[in-house]
């Protein structure tokens, strides 16, 4: 177990010990938990680890460009369209999108 952010008060040790039990439990009864959880010591990040490789600087900046952009409608959109926007970018633009994207790259 690792300790958590600075900001947050310091564990009891009934609350360790409860914690390090369940650790223990899940850890004897399923040992193989940590590695399909990605969550192993000393593995990269499951997302990260999924692509094989690091992202590319021009993939960061076509995120953070497209994030730019979609912010940007959201401020200009009139205010009763909004919850529109966000719904039809969520569940049919963004899906979309990765799926026409895995298709690209051979993994659909």
């Amino acid at each position: 177990m690792t300790a958590g952010p600075a900001d947050e008060r310091p564990l009891s040790e009934d609350e360790l010990r409860a914690l390090h039990g369940i650790e223990a439990h899940v850890r004897d009864s399923d040992p193989e938990f940590p590695q399909r959880l990605g969550s192993a010591p000393g593995l990269r990040h499951p997302a990260l680890r999924g692509i094989g490789r690091r992202p590319r600087g021009s993939e960061i900046a076509a995120v953070v460009l497209l994030a730019s952009l979609y912010i940007v409608v959201l401020l200009h959109v009139p205010e009763h369209l909004v919850l529109v926007t966000v719904v039809v970018t969520q569940v049919v633009i963004v899906p979309a999108c990765c799926v026409l994207w895995a298709v690209r790259r051979g993994r659909g």
